[in-house]
């Protein structure tokens, strides 16, 4: 299954990687950051995010859900879900295209 990458609107940017989407949310892991930093994703916050699979990209606003540190080794690791609170109806088109291809049934 390809990887798609998310770009959290937040200062310093975010990276992480997507793990899991449907057309009302995601799960997210995200390495190399402080516990500092991920206060910018804390519970209940709101950001923009664009999920990107290969040359395509998605924007849409979304509130984290939850977000849980796990350590791996001596850098901690944070897995979170999100909602997709506002998205363009081209924009979830375009995610349901990607969605597809995530799972291996969709056109390149």
């Amino acid at each position: 299954m390809p990887e798609a990458v998310c770009l959290f609107d937040v200062v310093p940017p975010i990276e992480g990687v997507v793990k899991n989407i449907s057309l009302g949310g995601f799960c997210v892991v995200i390495r190399g950051i402080s516990r500092l930093q991920i206060e910018a994703l804390s519970r209940g916050r709101q950001c923009f995010v664009t999920i990107r699979l290969g040359e395509e990209s998605i924007i849409a606003l979304a509130r984290v859900v939850w977000m849980d540190e796990r350590t791996k080794g001596d850098a901690p690791e944070y897995k979170g879900g999100l909602a997709i609170e506002v998205m363009s109806s081209e924009e979830r088109l375009k995610l349901a295209s990607l969605i597809a291809r995530m799972r291996g049934g969709g056109a390149r």
